[in-house]
């Protein structure tokens, strides 16, 4: 824990010089891969009002908890959950569970209670600039989703480590030297999804110790991103309910993330887990995420 912490606290304020903010095209945010298309890119709204219209439900408001803003859910649906500022404007999500298991205890997982009392872990992103999730200031206003990818990092030690507002800043362009230095490995281009990036991965590794978060680019520009979990003790849904219930989660099995690694780089105990926990964010239409520009790595 302590190694994955320092190395948090050397990445947290690497993203400025990699272009971790600015003008982006991103036009949409959906959630969910299917191979069948009315099954998964399910929608979250982009608005506070839009998500009022459509009857989702509100779950914080700054006042309970002001790193979230205003969060809302569908249907008490924790797995996707929106934030969004004062003025409406959508500033970033939530991927939640009731209990990660013991990848709770690194990043990038977050602690967090409802205002009903109801305790669960999640992966937070920010699409905007942190400092300004509980004001009435607008930022971005030129782009419709945001301007930025920002993880916060985890709760419990890191957290000590670390301070309470850092957060991993993720390239808006692909380049292989930033993404290198900042421990990720280039995967598969597969389409739908665009070309993966996996941190800290190894073929060797224990799937106990995998980092959740892959990032997905497409023409060089960062347009998707999730999170796999495939430690032995992940949240999955066994239960036809919960399965309706929990819509957003993808439950795929270990060995066809084969598709989404290059050749003879992808861990060696992923095929023995069973079938796992995923979640795919889109930040466009996926119509576009065809690979073309990467047809040497494509699935």
């Amino acid at each position: 824990m302590l190694a994955t912490c320092l190395i948090g606290s050397l990445l947290v304020s690497s993203g400025i010089a990699s272009a971790s903010f600015g003008p982006t095209a991103w036009t949409d945010l959906k959630t969910t891969w299917s191979a069948a298309p009315f099954k998964g890119f399910i929608p979250v709204p982009t608005s506070l009002s839009d998500a009022k219209s459509r009857g989702w439900d509100e779950m914080l408001t700054c006042a309970k908890d002001s790193r979230v803003g205003y969060l809302y859910a569908e249907n008490e649906d924790i797995s996707s959950m929106p934030f969004y500022n004062s003025n409406g404007q959508i500033y970033g999500i939530i991927l939640g569970m009731t209990d990660p298991g013991q990848s709770s205890e690194i990043p990038p997982f977050n602690s967090y209670t409802l205002s009903n009392g109801t305790a669960f872990w999640g992966v937070q992103a920010y699409f905007r600039d942190p400092a300004y999730v509980c004001s009435d200031t607008s930022v971005s206003t030129n782009e419709k989703i945001g301007d930025r990818l920002w993880f916060r990092v985890g709760d419990n030690f890191c957290l000590f480590l670390l301070g309470p507002n850092s957060f991993y800043e993720v390239p808006l362009v692909e380049n292989s030297t930033t993404l290198d230095n900042d421990g990720w490995l280039m995967g598969g281009c597969f389409v739908g999804m665009g070309m993966h990036y996996w941190r800290y991965v190894s073929v060797d590794m224990d799937c106990n110790t995998v980092y959740p978060i892959f990032l997905l680019y497409t023409e060089q520009k960062l347009t998707a991103w999730g999170i796999a979990m495939a430690h032995d003790d992940r949240p999955y849904c066994t239960l036809f309910f919960f399965l309706l219930l929990f819509k957003r989660w993808e439950h795929p099995g270990g060995d066809s993330l084969k598709f989404f690694f290059q050749e003879g780089d992808m861990p060696t105990c992923l095929p023995n887990q069973g079938t796992l926990s995923t979640q795919h964010v889109y930040l466009g239409n996926p119509l576009w995420y065809n690979c073309l520009g990467d047809f040497q790595k494509i699935f």
